[in-house]
Parts: C-alpha cells; sequence; structure tokens
C-alpha cells in the first residue's frame, strides 16, 4: 500500500476513534471551553461560575505576587526559553528554581522538565535498563507507567495500594540488577494516598530503590504543604521524587529532585531533558515565586484544608457517602457517565463549575464528579457549591 494511501487511512481511523472519545457536547459553545478565568471563579459565553475541579488548590496561579514576578521574567527574558538546556534555554530562573525546589523537597539537587508528564516520562526512561525491574501501582499517573513501558527494563504491576500483592512480587522476581517501586503519592483521581513508611520499608528488605511522583501532594499534603515526606515526617526516605509545577504552585514545569549523583545521571542520559525546549522562563519566574509564598504563608494550606472540610461535611449531609483524605480531592461516584453528565450540567446550570469524568478516564462504573477546592474560595463560594449540590442531586431523583 502507497505511504499516502496509509497516511490517509490513518487519519480516518483517528477520526473514528476520536468520534467514540469526545462527547456531543464539547462544542465551541459548550462548558468545556473557558474563556476567561481569573483564580477561582471563570467565563463561559457570558455567564460567571465557581471552579471546583482546579488543581490550582492554593489559588497561586492567579496571587499578585507571582503575576508579578512573570511581568519582571516577561521584561528579562521574553515569553519563550529560544532553546533546550544545553544551548540558550537555561537562564538564571531555571537555576533558581531547581535550587529553590531541591530545598523544598530536602534533596541535594534536582532536574526542571517542561512538564510533570516529561519530567516522568524522562527520568524512568533514562534509569531504566535490561538490568532493571519496576513495580507500578496499578492506578499510577499514566506518565509513570508510559515511562517505564517506554524505557528498556522490565516491568510488573502490583494491585492499587496492595503491599501484600507487591511484596510478593518482589519476593518471587530475581536476576535483576535494580529494582525500583514507581508509585504516586496521592493519586489524582481519588484522592488516596500511598503507604510511605511500609513502601520504604519493603523497599529496603528486597533492597530496592523507591521513585514518588509528588504532582498532587506538593503544596496539599503536610503540616506546611511539603508533600508525602512531611504528611508521614520521614523526609528524605524516598530515593527520586517528581513532581510538577502546575498544581498547587500555580504554574506549568516539572522536576525530578534526588542525590546529586542520581540527577547528574539523569541529566546525561534523559534525551527528554537533552533535546527538549526549556520551560519558559515565564513558568520558572511563577513556580519560583509560588515557593517562595507557600514558605512565608503555609496558613494558605490551612485555609486550603478547612474549605475542603466544610464541602465534604455538608455534603455528607446531603446523604453522599464520601471517603477521608487528607489531600483536597473529593470523588462523588455516580457510576453512570449519563447521570454523571446530567449532575454536572445540573450543577453548571447554578453557577458551579465541575467537568464530569466519565470513560475513557475511567471506568463507566467509576463515573464521577471529582470535586477539589482551592484556598481563595470564599465561604460565599463554598455555601453556593452545597446548595448547588442539593437542588442537582432533587433533580436525579426526578
Amino acid at each position: 500500500m502507497r505511504a499516502e494511501s496509509l497516511i490517509v487511512r490513518g487519519l480516518g481511523l483517528c477520526s473514528k476513534r476520536l468520534e467514540t472519545l469526545v462527547p456531543d457536547e464539547i462544542d465551541p459553545r459548550s462548558p468545556f471551553f473557558v474563556g476567561r478565568r481569573q483564580g477561582p471563579y471563570l467565563e463561559i459565553s457570558g455567564k460567571r461560575l465557581v471552579i471546583f475541579c482546579s488543581n490550582d488548590y492554593l489559588g497561586l496561579s492567579y496571587h499578585p505576587g507571582v503575576r508579578g514576578a512573570v511581568l519582571e521574567a516577561l521584561e528579562a527574558f521574553g515569553a519563550g526559553s529560544g532553546g533546550a538546556p544545553s544551548t540558550s534555554g537555561f537562564t538564571r530562573l531555571h537555576h533558581e528554581l531547581s535550587e529553590a525546589i531541591a530545598e523544598f523537597k530536602h534533596r541535594e539537587s534536582a532536574l526542571i522538565f517542561s512538564s510533570g508528564y516529561l519530567a516522568n516520562l524522562g527520568a524512568l526512561f533514562a534509569l531504566g535498563d535490561r538490568d532493571t525491574l519496576f513495580f507500578c501501582d496499578r492506578l499510577n499517573h499514566p506518565s509513570l507507567l508510559d515511562g517505564v513501558r517506554l524505557s528498556k527494563g522490565d516491568h510488573k504491576i502490583y494491585e492499587h495500594l496492595d503491599l501484600d500483592h507487591l511484596e510478593s512480587l518482589l519476593r518471587d522476581l530475581k536476576g535483576y540488577k535494580t529494582r525500583i517501586i514507581v508509585t504516586d503519592s496521592v493519586f489524582s483521581i481519588d484522592g488516596d494516598v500511598a503507604p510511605l513508611p511500609e513502601i520504604v520499608e519493603l523497599a529496603k528488605k528486597y533492597k530496592a530503590l523507591t521513585f514518588f511522583d509528588e504532582a498532587h501532594a506538593t503544596g496539599t499534603v503536610g503540616e506546611k504543604g511539603g508533600g508525602i515526606e512531611d504528611l508521614f515526617d520521614v523526609r528524605g526516605s524516598v530515593d527520586l521524587l517528581s513532581g510538577t509545577f502546575s498544581k498547587a504552585l500555580g504554574s506549568q514545569g516539572g522536576f525530578v529532585a534526588a542525590s546529586s549523583r542520581t540527577i547528574a545521571h539523569l541529566k546525561g542520559k534523559c534525551r527528554h531533558y537533552q533535546y527538549s525546549t526549556s520551560l519558559s522562563p515565564l513558568c520558572c519566574a511563577a513556580a519560583l515565586e509560588s515557593l517562595r509564598i507557600l514558605s512565608a504563608q503555609p496558613e494558605l494550606v490551612t485555609t486550603m484544608r478547612s474549605n475542603f472540610d466544610f464541602i465534604r461535611e455538608n455534603l455528607r449531609r446531603l446523604g453522599l457517602s464520601l471517603p477521608e483524605r487528607p489531600a483536597p480531592i473529593l470523588p462523588v461516584l455516580f457510576g453512570d457517565a449519563g447521570k454523571t453528565r446530567k449532575a454536572a450540567k445540573e450543577l453548571y446550570l447554578r453557577g458551579i463549575f465541575i467537568a464530569p469524568l466519565t470513560p475513557p478516564s475511567v471506568p463507566e462504573a467509576g463515573s464521577r464528579l471529582r470535586i477539589t477546592t482551592m484556598a481563595t474560595h470564599t465561604e460565599a463560594d463554598l455555601k453556593i457549591l452545597v446548595g448547588a449540590f442539593d437542588e442537582a442531586l432533587k433533580e436525579l431523583k426526578d
């Protein structure tokens, strides 16, 4: 078959596949296209909504200090970095940010990537060779699963948070020089937390390394938002910590923090770092200022948690069964995609924006609304959410 025919056929298959993935209601007039966003509020077709599905947990993306730092960086460096780290793309802001995140995570060094996805993909790709065996939680973020699958190492999947299963895999498999346990710290869909102390003990017992993704843990768990090691009060116990600046730190980009020796190894072997244009200096400036604000104002974490507790307790009073979680992620399961989309629409009509999670993001039975809160939500915002949920649930019963 000619190359042109293969391309046309491939595009046709992609188009048919996309038709099955994209719901009919997602078009330029739908509530999924944001025209404007300011802190916890967004505007769609002139309608002002309160966001309760953002990962901007501390509301730092719209913080005046962060916006001011971005404007200063714009004057000094322009919008883009203009090159890979090894050419012209590594600025003093990249250097300062790598040092700041390493200190925040109690590590010797850190490597900055243009996204959290790329950080996981690149680091795991660089760590895995033919003598490496990865152990992955079944519900790990796709960036972790993709990283181990694309590496030259082998991998085994253990059932979600099932440490007995993990130990059975660690115990029964021999012949690998390096073993690495890979897991999310906070799982993004349900907000449940990996049992760090027990995983670290298993790693010591079976001489394995540990790799934790702090994407949804940085800025949200631990006394001052330091992440999972702060939550369990075991700083420095994990071998490699990855994460992103795009969630609680209100910017974009990713990182891997570890020993200086490990970071030097990644820098030398990670093509995803070497041959990708560096993170924009504007994003570096935003993330750097967010780290400074978080260190100076840990009460942001307290406020976020207080808002989260208010939502959880009041939604429970409406009859919803909701789990206890240290992270500000609250899954409200409907178990049916149609019902979940209807609930999202009912909330939208009442001034609340929560994007529904339905297949293929989750199984049909796992269809849900994933509620998150921000430190910048006001008491009035929280009451609007609870009132809207009350009315929406009544509509679903009718």
